[in-house]
This record gives C-alpha cells, sequence and structure tokens, in this order.
C-alpha cells in the first residue's frame, strides 16, 4: 500500500510519464543511446524513492534491451522474479532475451513457468509469437507457420477490446500483430508459399509507421530474391535513403547480394564505400569492417587449394608486395612439396621472378638452375609447350644481363620442345642479330615467315639485316609491303624514308667519295664542308686514317694560312684527335710535333724542334723527309730563325713530287715563298709559286701570292688577273682575295668589275668596312664621272 501511495505521488507520476513517452511501450522502437542513458538516470532516481518499485527494474530491463545489453537486461528481469514470482509479462521478456541468446531450452522452459504462473498468458498475443520463433529457431518451420495461423484468427482478425494499459506491457498489441503477420511472411517464404506471403507483404504495406516501413521492405527484398528476381531487389534497396534507421541494414543486404549473387566484389566494397561517403556512423565502419574481414577470410580460405595459392602469389607480385608474395611461396612449397612437381615448378619459377625484384639480378641464377634442372621431367608430348615457355623464360633473363650466348643456348633448347613457336624463334633471331650472325639471324626469319608469312617482327628484322648487308632494295620491299599491311609501323616508315633518299645514290654514302668530296672542298677553300666530309669517311678502314690527318691540318690551319707566317688561336684544338693512336707510325709521330707547334706552349718550339732533328736524323724515314723539313721550317719561324727555315726550305725545290708528300711539299714553297716576298725578292718568289703551280694548277694560295707580288709591283692588270684565278678556285667564297681583287680592279679603271665584286664580298661579309668605303664608294663615284 505504500507503493501505490508513493506510485501516486504528482512528482513520480511526472518522472513515469516521461519514461513511458520516451518507451511509447515498443521495444523496436529504435531511441539513441543518449535518450536510453537519460531514461535510466530517471529511473535511478526513482528507485532512490522508492527502492522496489517493479515497474522501474522492468522499465531498465526495457532500455538495456534497446541498448542491446541482454545480460543486465536479465538481472534486472530476475530481480523483478525475487520480488514477484508470477509475473507473466518478466516471464515472457526472458523467454524472448534468452530466444535472442540462442538459448533454446532456456526459452522454451521460461515460457512453460510462465504458464504455470499464470494460464491466461496461453491467450496473449505474444505468447504464441515467441512460441512461434521458438519453433523456427529449432528449424520447425511447418509448426511455427501453424502457431502464427492460429495467432492470427485469435488476435489479428478479431478486433478485441484495447486492454487497460500498464507499465508490465512493454510492446504495443498493434507491434506485435505486426510482426506475427510480418514473421508469418518469412516463414512462408522459407516454406516455398511466396505467392501467400507476397500477399500478407502487401496488406502490411497498405497501414505501418515508420519502423515498420523497414521491415516490410527488407521482408519484400528477401521475396524478390527468393524468385530469383536480383535487379529489383537492388532496385528496392537503393532507394532507401541515409537517414532511414534501417538504411545500415539494407547496405548489408544490398552487399551481400553483388557478393553471393552478382560475385561483384567491386561493388561489394562500393556498398560500403558509399555508405560511409554519405552516412559516416559507427554502424557504418563496423559493417565495412566486417565486410573486409569476409574478404579476408575468403582468401584465407581458398589459400589451401594450390592453383588459388599460385594465383594469389602471381597478384602480390603484380602489386609489388614481394616479401608477402615470398613467405606465401615459401610457405605453399612446405605444405605441397611432395604433390603435383608441375605446380611446384611454376611456383619456383615465380619466385625467381619475386627475388629478381626484390634482390636484382645476382641472387636469380641459382633459382634459373632449379628451374632448368626440373623442367627435364616434363618431356611428354602434353608437356612440352610448358617446358618451351620456362625455357624462354630463362632466355630472357640472360638476354637482360647481355649474356647472349647463354640466351641462345636456352632459346634453341625451347625450341626443341617447340620448333614452331614463334616468339622462341624471333628471341633467338635477334641475338643472332646482336651478335652479328648474319647468316642464322636470316635463316631464323625466313623460318619464322613460313610460318607466319606476315609476321611484322620478323619483316622488321630481315629488313634492317637486309640493310646491314647492303642490299637496300629489297630491304626497301619489304619495309614497304609492311607498311601495305600497318601503316602505323612507324619504324618500317622512317627505313622507307631513309632508303628512299639514298637509293640509287650509293656513291654519296662511301667513304671514298666523302673523301674525295671532302678533299675538293678543302683545297677550294671551303674549310667547314671538307671537315664535314672527312668526319663522314672516317670510320672507314681505307680511307680514315688519312681523313683524320686532313681533319687535324684543317682544324690548325681553318683559314688556309701558310703556318709559320700567321698566328693560330689555341682553342682550334680541342676537336684535333687521332683516330688511329699507332705510336710507332712515322706519320702519327709528325702529326704530334704539328699539333705541338700550335699549342703556342713557350717550350713547345725546342721540344718540336728536338723531335723533329731526330725524326730528320733517321735513315729509315728518307721517303718523309718532306714532312720534317716542312715542321723544322715552321718550328724556325716562330723562333724567328728566318735564314734557317729558308734553306731548310730550298731542299723541297729540287725534291721528287710524288703524291705521298704533294700537299707537305706544297706548304714547303708556299712557305719559301711567303719568305722571299717579306724580304721583298719578288722574283725568286715567283719562281718558287711556278712551281707551286706546276704541280698543282688550283693552287688558290699560290695564284694569291703571284696578285700580291704584282700589287707590290703595281702591275694592276696582272694583279687581276691574279686575284681573278684565286677568286674562282675558291669559288668566290674567300673574303680577303675579293677584297684585293676588287682593289686591283679600282686601280685598273675596272670600276663595273670593282662594284660587283665588292657586292659579292660585302654577301659573304655585311660587315667588312673598307670593302664599302675604300672600294665600292670610290668606284660609283668613278664611275659616274
Amino acid at each position: 500500500m505504500a507503493n501505490q501511495a508513493l506510485l501516486t505521488s504528482p512528482s513520480i507520476l511526472s518522472y513515469l510519464f516521461i519514461l513511458y513517452l520516451l518507451f511509447n511501450r515498443d521495444l523496436q522502437k529504435q531511441l539513441s543511446n543518449h535518450i536510453c542513458s537519460t531514461a535510466l538516470s530517471i529511473l535511478a532516481i526513482l528507485l532512490e524513492y522508492i527502492p522496489g518499485l517493479l515497474a522501474v527494474f522492468f522499465m531498465r530491463a526495457c532500455f538495456h534491451i534497446l541498448r542491446d545489453d541482454l545480460d543486465k537486461a536479465t538481472e534486472e528481469l530476475r530481480e523483478c522474479l525475487t520480488k514477484d514470482a508470477e509475473n507473466s509479462s518478466v516471464y515472457l521478456l526472458l523467454a524472448e532475451i534468452s530466444l535472442r541468446q540462442g538459448n533454446f531450452n532456456e526459452a522454451k522452459s521460461t515460457l512453460e513457468a510462465a504458464v504455470s504462473y499464470d494460464f491466461n498468458v496461453r491467450h496473449q498475443p505474444k505468447y504464441h509469437l515467441i512460441r512461434a520463433r521458438l519453433a523456427a529457431a529449432l528449424n520447425d518451420t511447418k509448426e511455427a507457420i501453424a502457431i502464427l495461423n492460429n495467432a492470427v484468427k485469435l488476435h489479428c482478425l478479431n478486433s478485441p477490446k484495447a486492454a487497460e494499459q500498464s507499465f508490465f506491457e512493454y510492446e504495443s498489441l498493434e507491434s506485435i500483430k505486426f510482426k506475427i503477420h510480418l514473421d508469418l511472411a518469412k516463414l512462408l517464404q522459407l516454406n516455398g508459399d511466396l505467392e501467400e506471403a507476397e500477399e500478407i507483404l502487401n496488406d502490411l504495406s497498405q497501414q505501418h509507421d515508420e519502423v515498420q516501413e523497414g521491415q516490410i521492405i527488407l521482408a519484400r527484398c528477401d521475396l524478390f530474391l527468393r524468385k530469383n528476381d536480383v535487379n529489383k531487389a537492388l532496385h528496392l534497396l537503393s532507394e532507401i535513403s541515409s537517414d532511414k534507421w534501417y538504411y545500415v541494414q539494407a547496405r548489408k543486404i544490398m552487399a551481400d547480394i553483388y557478393f553471393t549473387h552478382k560475385k561483384d566484389k567491386r561493388q561489394y566494397i562500393a556498398c560500403f564505400k558509399y555508405a560511409l561517403k554519405c552516412s559516416p556512423t559507427p554502424e557504418i565502419f563496423i559493417a565495412a569492417g566486417d565486410a573486409y574481414a569476409r574478404i579476408l577470410e575468403v582468401y584465407s580460405r581458398l589459400f589451401s587449394q594450390l592453383d588459388f595459392s599460385y594465383d594469389l602469389a602471381h597478384l602480390l607480385l603484380k602489386l609489388g608486395n614481394y616479401e608477402k608474395c615470398e613467405r606465401y611461396l615459401r610457405q605453399y612449397f612446405d605444405a605441397f612439396k611432395s604433390q603435383d612437381e608441375k605446380s611446384n615448378l611454376c611456383s619456383l619459377k615465380l619466385l625467381a621472378k619475386n627475388e629478381r625484384s626484390i634482390h636484382g639480378e645476382d641472387n636469380v641464377e641459382h633459382l634459373l638452375q632449379a628451374c632448368r634442372y626440373a623442367y627435364a621431367l616434363f618431356v611428354t608430348s602434353t608437356e612440352r609447350a610448358f617446358c618451351s615457355r620456362l625455357s624462354q623464360s630463362i632466355g630472357n633473363f640472360y638476354e637482360g644481363q647481355h649474356v647472349y650466348s647463354k640466351a641462345a643456348v636456352y632459346y634453341t633448347e625451347g625450341l626443341r620442345y617447340d620448333a614452331k613457336n614463334i616468339k622462341l624463334m624471333l628471341n633467338l633471331a635477334h641475338i643472332y642479330l646482336i651478335t652479328d650472325n648474319l647468316e642464322e639471324c636470316y635463316q631464323q626469319c625466313k623460318a619464322v615467315m613460313k610460318i607466319d608469312k606476315n609476321n611484322d617482327e620478323a619483316t622488321l628484322m630481315l629488313a634492317d639485316l637486309m640493310y646491314q648487308k647492303n642490299e637496300m632494295n629489297t630491304a626497301l620491299d619489304l619495309f614497304k609491303s609492311l607498311l601495305e599491311r600497318n601503316p602505323n609501323q612507324y619504324h618500317a616508315l622512317l627505313r622507307v624514308m631513309e632508303f628512299s633518299l639514298l637509293i640509287n645514290r650509293r656513291a654519296v654514302m662511301d667513304s671514298g667519295f666523302n673523301y674525295c668530296k671532302g678533299f675538293y672542298e678543302w683545297k677550294t677553300g671551303n674549310s667547314s664542308g671538307a671537315l664535314s666530309f672527312f668526319s663522314k669517311a672516317r670510320k672507314d678502314p681505307q680511307w680514315g686514317e688519312q681523313a683524320t690527318y686532313n681533319i687535324i691540318e684543317i682544324l690548325l690551319n681553318p683559314d688556309n694560312k701558310v703556318i709559320g707566317s700567321e698566328a693560330w688561336e689555341k682553342d682550334q684544338l680541342h676537336e684535333a684527335d687521332l683516330r688511329f693512336k699507332q705510336k710507332n707510325d712515322f706519320k702519327y709521330k709528325l702529326m704530334e710535333n704539328f699539333l705541338l707547334l700550335a699549342s703556342k706552349d713557350k717550350t713547345a718550339p725546342e721540344k718540336a724542334l728536338n723531335n723533329l732533328l731526330r725524326m730528320g736524323d733517321d735513315v729509315s724515314q728518307d721517303g718523309s723527309n718532306v714532312g720534317v723539313i716542312l715542321g723544322l721550317a715552321r718550328v724556325y719561324r716562330i723562333l724567328k730563325q728566318t735564314a734557317k727555315a729558308k734553306i731548310c726550305l730550298k731542299k723541297t725545290l729540287n725534291a721528287p713530287w710524288n703524291f705521298e708528300d704533294a700537299n707537305w711539299l706544297e706548304e714547303c714553297w708556299l712557305l719559301l715563298a711567303d719568305i722571299y716576298i717579306g724580304q721583298s725578292k719578288n722574283e725568286h718568289a715567283l719562281e718558287v709559286l711556278k712551281t707551286c703551280v706546276k704541280h698543282n694548277a688550283s693552287c688558290i694560295k699560290a695564284m694569291d701570292y703571284m696578285g700580291t707580288i704584282s700589287q707590290k709591283l703595281q702591275l694592276w692588270k696582272n694583279a687581276t688577273t691574279d686575284y681573278e684565278k684565286a677568286w674562282k678556285l675558291s669559288r668566290q667564297r674567300d673574303a680577303d682575295i675579293g677584297y684585293k681583287l676588287a682593289y686591283c680592279y679600282l686601280k685598273a679603271k675596272m670600276y663595273v668589275a670593282a662594284i660587283d665584286t665588292s657586292h659579292a664580298v660585302l654577301m659573304l661579309c655585311p660587315d667588312y668596312p673598307k670593302v664599302r668605303q675604300e672600294i665600292l664608294e670610290k668606284a660609283r663615284i668613278n664611275l659616274r664621272v
């Protein structure tokens, strides 16, 4: 009576009213943890006022259930039973908790206890619902359906008066009826009665609240799946927004459909990624974690399967996870070393690739050798292709290491197992091409084209081979045929362009032609052009040495001056390097001294002089003394010992002329003429120059010197004649000779010729001030007069 009086107290009733609003007498209502915690705090305050109030313990149990804390809910309910052992509502809630925990025997005994204390409990719909769920949990579907059908007849079809409200009624009658129909629809689906289940769900859809709506949608989705209408189920679930309480559960079901029915792992993960993006709640993160754990569980379970373990290791290798790949492979060897040898060999090969990725090339060879010895086991007709591929892999390894001999051995051995393996044949042909074994390369390419006459790679290799053999017409035809089949083959297109330029003009590619062309350009005053042509001939064994010496001489004297009478720039020497380092060759030694003279080192002339004197004393080199004389004369001119230079040079006037010494003889005569001109001994100079022209009528410098002598003697017509020859021989590319010619034209009163020559010089050197001021303008004035 005291408790009843307290219960009617206004302050306590206000607390209970708040709790009633929060709880709403429906265990299925989704309440947040904050609301449940608030309710439990209020109930704790009530217990301070009324420590033994049963309604408080019961409601505390209900809120613990909403928080999914079933153990504490059980404790609260046990506390209720210690105070009132005949409360049927407590027994029903205990039975439901036991059912959730999977304690079916305890749930059954609790229901029996409820009936023993209150026989009327059998008329409550909740009692029938729990009995049906217990039967369904025990896989007695028909019994569960029968119980629910009976409950529908007793409680759902009739409309009894509403029961008196009580704090021990933790769930509304409407909610219980809904659950009875929903569970009946689910059990009918399990039993295969899909049409009847669909009819029940349609009836439920007509009148429901938000909580019931989610359960109906999920049940309908399950119905679609049982009808094998997966797309409808996915469409239904995809329309659920993230603000719904059942959104997480819907996403789980949706992901499971993709994983189980669609076999789409990407969409399986995408479901959770999208959910995390839209609603990053703890429930979503837990669901996503469970999804990833499920995938790992599948992989771990399949790892014990032989083929899958190899595929998994191969995938890890591609992903760059080398350590994990190696660990899996070594575990595989330990577990399966006594089983299929071929699979062991495949994994051994994969392990070699993994070792190569981790440690480089050094630690791989022993694994490849293991493969080499192992694949000898597989020589049956069904395993030849496998052995051929393995041999190719080993060959590829050695080719990557540039060990071409071993690569060729393995490619050849692979062809023994599969003689028509085009890839192996092309690999072997490539090795032959690299090692300059052109005939074997040709045979391999032909063999490939017998199998596949339109093989692009074989055609390319064969065409390049023909090019190396200087059969350009054949190579051009092969490249053209390849382009007709594959217009995007740019390697072939480039070759066609190159060959089209070269075909029928083979001479321009010949080293001998380039040497001759360079010599011509050199002697006509085009030093840069001569260098270009001589450079093309440098690599030729026949013409290369002489071309190199000529390049050095041009670099020492690019302006074609007489060495010994002009100064040379030191920076012209950096390109003058010999290709042929023959230390005992006389010409090589002579050229070394020429380079030494050009270095402008203060001690260089003395060193060169000593070297040249020793060379001149060598009687075995009589035939090459002209070169030594030229070197000595240049040294003496540098040392300002002109008399000694002249004495040396006079020796060459009676020397026999030959092709080998022709250039040196000409240099000697020109240097001697330069000395005579400097000493005003013009007649002696002319005699020397006539000797030079006698042997080389195209000697530009000789004509230039002759013009200089005539100019000094003011013989303007003679001077113009000599300068005209020099200007013509230089192909009008020497501005200094052009200036001299124009000046002599002016002095000879040949004004038109002077103007034309001045324009030609200005075309070469627009900044030549003397031509414009001293010749061109004066010639124009004199022409007007």
